[in-house]
């Protein structure tokens, strides 16, 4: 066989095993920055909700209630102020609860200083969240849009508006959660983040501690991971989040980054840990959440 033959039969079979090899390893799709990301922004901005709710119906002239018997007792970290002016249209049938002063509505400002552990979670914050109302929150479409200043957890900044309307009422009141232009973000990574969500009281909405309450999210998000990827979420299970505790621990989603297979991620049964997975063509992998 003539040496150009043999030398190009040999770059031949060089080019075909690196093909190869390129194709076995486009087929190993564990990225999991997306599902991190995911995780980092949902649990902290899907609490927003709840919190601000449980500060407002304890919160007289913000809620249609009496101060005393329904208010639950919260800790010092964080303070919350009451300002504007909380008078009311007072027509009896209907009574829509609209605050008159548009100029001036009632704003709870929940205010971590520069820096205090939350005793609800055990979780470091720093900043403010400024919720103002349109109306009585214990009233079916109230809306509160809230809105993050400086607010931290640890080195990592939690940024954008979350809107908050009251769908029902009761002990299992929900409530139509949206965060728009949303960011987590630190000195070197960002992460940006929107959502439609619905967060439902499972537990301890009439009791007179927010440590027992306990809330189910379902619906939608999307976002950009700090890789610069896209990503899209729709939740398949609800979500379970605890005030008391820092992380989801059960329900599962899906989600699908830009160019890649959707996984199923797995928040668990319920366990209070930090650990979840998710599954991809077939194969599982383990994820921490931060």
């Amino acid at each position: 066989m003539k040496p150009t033959l043999i030398l190009f039969l040999t770059f031949l079979l060089f080019q075909l095993f690196f093909v190869s090899c390129k194709k076995d390893n486009k087929s190993v799709d564990n990225e999991t920055q997306s599902v991190v990301d995911n995780a980092l922004c949902e649990q902290e901005f899907m609490r927003i909700s709840p919190a601000v709710s449980e500060r407002a119906i304890s919160t007289q002239g913000v809620k249609r209630m009496i101060k005393g018997f329904g208010y639950k007792v919260f800790a010092a970290c964080p303070t919350d102020t009451l300002t504007g002016d909380t008078t009311t249209n007072m027509q009896i049938s209907p009574y829509t609860g609209v605050f008159v002063n548009t100029t001036n509505p009632p704003c709870i400002t929940l205010d971590w200083g520069t820096g205090c552990t939350d005793p609800a979670d055990g979780v470091f914050r720093s900043g403010k969240l400024k919720s103002t109302f349109t109306k009585r929150y214990g009233i079916i479409g109230s809306q509160a849009t809230v809105e993050a200043i400086n607010y931290k957890i640890n080195d990592i900044t939690y940024s954008g508006t979350v809107k908050i309307t009251r769908l029902d009422t009761g002990i299992n009141s929900s409530f139509k959660t949206e965060v728009i232009n949303g960011k987590c973000s630190t000195a070197t990574w960002s992460i940006n983040w929107a959502t439609s969500k619905t967060v439902t009281w499972k537990a301890g909405y009439g009791t007179l501690t927010t440590a027992d309450d306990v809330v189910e999210i379902t619906g939608s998000s999307s976002g950009t991971n700090r890789d610069g990827k896209t990503f899209t979420v729709n939740i398949i299970t609800p979500l379970e989040k605890r005030a008391h505790y820092k992380h989801l621990v059960k329900g599962t989603l899906e989600i699908t980054p830009d160019g890649l297979k959707p996984r199923i991620v797995d928040f668990g049964n319920g366990v209070e840990d930090n650990i979840g997975t998710f599954t991809v063509n077939g194969n599982t992998f383990t994820f921490t959440m931060q």
